[in-house]
């Protein structure tokens, strides 16, 4: 069930191997990993709460030294505890690979709303200028429609005006028909 470790040396070029203990666990031992585990915990800076691969780590190994020596008391324990630990790893990678994919599609809804936003920006700018340039020439237009009223009205007055003469002027012209008629 536990695979032989073999370590090298390389200035003897003697190889070494290690096997597991088949001696049972005293409760001295199981005191030991937990010391050894809070240890390495603060050893290695691995964070208390949230994702910690260097936690996650350390409790794996406690975790194996854990089954090695349920292991030593009884195969069948030994072999459920591996199965468990086998399961666990299994469920983290699947949520390693959710939250991976979760990441992802956050970042990309985000880059997608963020390229949104720099469109919506640019239309407006460039809505505001249409819109400036617009309002410049109605501006424009009520100045030309002022001038032409005001030329209008002239006109008209003008118009008025000689109409009026050239009323007077033919009244004049029957009265003094009339008034030779008279005679």
């Amino acid at each position: 069930m536990f695979k032989i470790k073999s370590f090298s040396d390389d200035l003897n070029n003697d190889v070494y191997e290690s096997h597991v203990s088949t001696v049972p666990a005293t409760r001295l031992d199981v005191l030991s990993v937990k010391d050894k585990l809070d240890t390495s915990l603060h050893e290695f800076r691995a964070r208390e709460t949230g994702i910690c691969p260097v936690r996650r780590y350390l409790y794996d190994q406690c975790f194996d030294e854990i089954i090695r020596q349920v292991t030593v008391e009884s195969i069948d324990r030994g072999l459920l505890l591996y199965g468990i630990r086998n399961e666990l790893k299994m469920t983290l990678m699947s949520t390693d690979l959710l939250r991976d994919s979760a990441v992802g599609f956050g970042l990309r809804t985000a880059l997608r709303y963020n390229f949104n936003d720099i469109q919506c920006k640019h239309e407006s700018d460039k809505l505001k200028e249409e819109n400036e340039l617009l309002r410049n020439q109605l501006s424009i237009m009520e100045k030309q429609l002022a001038v032409i009223g005001e030329e209008k009205d002239k006109i008209l007055d003008e118009l008025d005006a000689n109409h009026r003469k050239e009323v007077k002027q033919l009244n004049s012209i029957i009265t003094n028909q009339r008034l030779l008629r008279i005679v």
